[in-house]
């Protein structure tokens, strides 16, 4: 069966990791890492122009080769998110969230900074916040495939008899440990291990690290449920001119995205009726979710793109 892997249908995902990786390295090579890292005793410092210099650009690059790993491999994993909203539709996001993710954690830094009395005085630099704003999408949109418990072994008693000694040991495939089993141990799904590189990123470098990713995830929530002052819908896109200048596909690739989406209902229905279905891990549970739900979504995506 044929199957999408790597970076297939995802541009601009592609260029999300190339520019990660470029610019990092870039960065060493010129050694002007110190001027993209936003740490208030420096700011101060600094003149009004080159301040807001490094306000805008301080997102450009990861000034740690470990930040720079993670950033790549969080945006490898949210490539499902461009195949399912479409290319366009992914930009319109990150340049929607751009501005709240660039001068929000400076504020919040700044009022933290106040009440800590100056302990937390810096963020690290690069793209957190907006990786963690598409995280957010990719936990309420994306559906986990099956779940599965990790626990510790459970030891075999030995039931007393009546006379007061002890019997036979217990099955161990028994009702009564099957239900003890439940209860115990960590549900996970196979989602799980896929938000580790993202985690990395939020506490690399704590307690500022901490701020671009819980920000990230607000205001990826906020954008979903509409509560950003822009765009105030979901449905606001990059204008169609202003997209093929910028070198954007047209209605051709919409339509081949369109034959693609239905090739992978009928190869995704074939596998739901094995069972192989799984819900959103931001959703509620409902009846039916999996294929229909995910390839609707896809599918409506790919209309309003």
């Amino acid at each position: 069966m044929p199957t999408t892997s790597g970076l297939t249908s995802a541009p601009l995902t592609r260029v999300l990791i190339l520019l990660t990786v470029s610019t990092a390295i870039l960065t060493t090579i010129l050694d002007v890492k110190h001027q993209f890292t936003i740490a208030l005793p420096i700011l101060h410092r600094l003149p009004f122009r080159a301040i807001v210099i490094r306000i805008v650009t301080y997102q450009l690059s990861y000034t740690n080769s470990a930040d720079v790993l993670f950033a790549a491999l969080t945006a490898y994993h949210l490539r499902i998110i461009e195949r399912i909203w479409g290319t366009r539709k992914m930009a319109s996001f990150v340049l929607a969230v751009l501005p709240y993710t660039t001068f929000v954690p400076l504020a919040v830094l700044y009022a933290a900074n106040l009440l800590s009395w100056g302990a937390v005085d810096r963020i690290p630099s690069g793209v957190t916040a907006i990786l963690w704003a598409l995280v957010a999408q990719w936990h309420a949109a994306v559906p986990y495939a099956y779940r599965y418990r990790v626990s510790a072994p459970t030891p075999i008693r030995k039931p007393a008899n009546s006379n007061g000694t002890t019997g036979t040991n217990a099955e161990p495939g028994s009702d009564s440990d099957s239900q003890e089993n439940e209860d115990v141990g960590i549900l996970l799904t196979s989602k799980s291990l896929s938000y580790l590189p993202p985690l990395q990123l939020a506490f690399s470098a704590l307690p500022g690290s901490l701020i671009p990713a819980a920000i990230g995830w607000c205001v990826g929530y906020a954008w979903r449920w509409e509560l950003l002052p822009f765009p105030r819908s979901t449905n606001w896109r990059i204008p169609q001119r202003a997209w093929k200048l910028l070198g954007g596909s047209g209605t051709s690739q919409t339509a081949a995205g369109e034959a693609r989406v239905e090739d992978l209902r009928r190869r995704m229905a074939e596998g739901d009726e094995d069972g192989m279905t799984g819900r959103a891990s931001g959703s509620r549970p409902a009846a039916g979710f999996g294929v229909e739900n995910i390839l609707g979504a896809r599918s409506s995506g790919r209309r309003n793109s």
